[in-house]
């Protein structure tokens, strides 16, 4: 069998030098193909052939490249709704405790004794990092407040009508007057409530109201429990230049019809030091759709500003 120079060479039994007569360069030259002439010959032809042009225009109709666009579209949608899922409106506020930061250095930054409403708004916030309510699930507040609008709106038109009416009959007492009154104002309070679950708004707060020297240390003991899950879904505090002597600290629940987890908060509060039946008065739960339509006490519509009180909710305990 013959024996090649370049089997030679791999073998190590040719010696390379000057004057052998087979050079290194006759066995790997520039003129040398991988394929053999014949094949690199026929490769040059089709590489001068070819035509990229109708490959490119119809390329985006393949199904593989469908296939593939598709694919690279589910998974930035996928990645986009991971990082929705991990965002929250109080990231970035320097009016919120932020994840990245201690409760304790929270409190340091912005003690609510000191911070200023010009400076950081009317409110700091904590928030319960454990639950996953979002400003989408607290529901629609423009349809609630002008379906809320509308029913206050007529109440007070019906008010003057029954009263006009009652006026016109000249009666010597005003009892059936306050009866019909209380019954359109029963009627009131149910309709905001179906509203109120229509639009989704169904959160609600217990509010406590500490004397300025005392603000810094019930919003510490509010912020510490909120954050580690213990209370509600979250809690705010009204800054210096808020309204009244007072400071209003609002702890909020995910849900108003959730009785049992509005009397565990309630509870919790009582065990914090909070809370108990030695104070004067107790401490009210309130309707965020009543805050957003500006019901307050001693409203024209004769309506509870509160939905109960602490007394109500844990009669003997507070």
């Amino acid at each position: 069998m013959k024996v090649t120079a370049g089997e030679k060479l791999e073998s190590g039994e040719m010696d390379i030098d000057e004057d052998n007569e087979t050079k290194i360069d006759d066995v790997l030259s520039d003129e040398s193909s991988f394929y053999g002439d014949e094949q690199r010959a026929s490769l040059d032809d089709r590489e001068s052939a070819f035509d990229p042009l109708p490959y490119w225009d119809t390329h985006p109709y393949l199904l593989s490249t469908i296939a593939y666009q598709n694919r690279s579209a589910a998974a930035a949608g996928a990645k986009r709704a991971k990082d929705s899922l991990h965002s929250h409106p109080h990231d970035g506020r320097q009016e919120c405790w932020q994840l990245t930061e201690t409760v304790t250095d929270f409190l340091s930054r912005l003690p609510p004794s000191t911070a200023l409403e010009d400076v950081v708004g009317p409110w700091l916030f904590v928030r319960n990092p454990k639950d996953n309510t979002s400003e989408k699930d607290q529901g629609n507040v423009p349809e609630l407040v002008s379906a809320g609008t509308a029913l206050l709106r007529d109440f007070e038109n019906d008010k003057s009508r029954l009263e006009a009416e009652h006026a016109l009959k000249k009666s010597r007492t005003s009892a059936p007057l306050t009866r019909a009154l209380n019954t359109l104002r029963q009627s009131l309070e149910n309709h905001i409530l179906v509203a109120a679950q229509r639009a989704g708004v169904v959160t609600g707060k217990w509010m406590l109201f500490p004397p300025p020297e005392q603000v810094d240390e019930v919003w510490a003991t509010v912020a510490g429990a909120t954050v580690v899950g213990e209370l509600g879904i979250g809690a705010k505090v009204a800054t210096r230049d808020g309204p009244g002597p007072n400071r209003l600290i609002a702890v909020y629940t995910k849900d108003y019809r959730d009785e049992g987890d509005v009397r565990r908060v309630l509870l919790k509060l009582v065990r914090l030091g909070l809370v108990n039946k030695m104070q004067e008065k107790p401490i009210y739960y309130k309707l965020d759709a009543y805050t957003y339509l500006e019901i307050q006490g001693n409203n024209q519509y004769g309506l509870r500003a509160s939905k109960s009180s602490s007394r109500d909710t844990l009669p003997g305990e507070c």
